[in-house]
């Protein structure tokens, strides 16, 4: 998932911003490529052009939006209805700006996915939910789709309470493995985070 706006870092492309040797994108699409996925995509928030697009994966558009502004949640609707016209039965989404994206996290989701195949998997660490890292399945779609086109769900974390999403629990004590870096302080922390670690 790459339309976030950044704004708090000035408009900044997170997904080049580099940690360590790498940047957040090539962590993160890393992580997809060990999977066992049919289709790996990128999801824009618009169109975008060829030159601007994040490696050689296809590009996701979010649909067109009336009465506000795009969002997480929008954008997850927007990719599940591609997915539905493809017939795939489930989706699996990351932020791009997530550079300690565990290595097990694909078959992590599949695992749990397998023991519970009607409901929605998110993870989570400690008391936080990350929303937006998450299984989504195709069976979900029409809940999905009333609770974001017609009752303007927006907030992640409502939108997974309200789908009765099952949550996959990770480790932190050492660092949260789903930090997003949105700030210039996370990119700092980040980056000490890759030194201690040697990620």
């Amino acid at each position: 998932m790459a339309g976030g706006q950044a704004n708090r870092m000035g408009g900044q492309n997170k997904a080049l911003i580099s940690i360590g040797q790498n940047t957040c994108f090539e962590r993160v699409s890393d992580v997809f490529t060990q999977g066992p996925l049919e289709k790996i995509c990128v999801s824009y928030n618009g169109a975008i052009s060829k030159s601007d697009r994040l490696g050689h994966f296809p590009p996701l558009y979010d649909l067109p939006i009336l009465g506000t502004s795009s969002s997480a949640a929008w954008a997850i609707y927007s990719t599940l209805t591609w997915a539905r016209q493809r017939h795939f039965d489930a989706v699996i989404t990351s932020p791009v700006d997530v550079p300690f994206l565990p290595r097990s996290y694909v078959p992590d989701l599949i695992t749990a996915y397998a023991q519970s195949p009607e409901a929605c998997i998110v993870c989570s660490t400690q008391a936080r939910l990350h929303g937006l890292n998450a299984l989504w399945p195709l069976s979900k779609f029409d809940r999905l789709e009333t609770l974001v086109r017609g009752q303007s769900v927006f907030q992640l974390k409502r939108l997974h309470r309200e789908l009765g999403s099952v949550s996959v629990k990770y480790d932190a004590s050492a660092f949260d493995p789903f930090l997003n870096v949105n700030t210039p302080e996370d990119i700092r922390l980040a980056n000490h985070i890759s030194d201690l670690q040697n990620l």
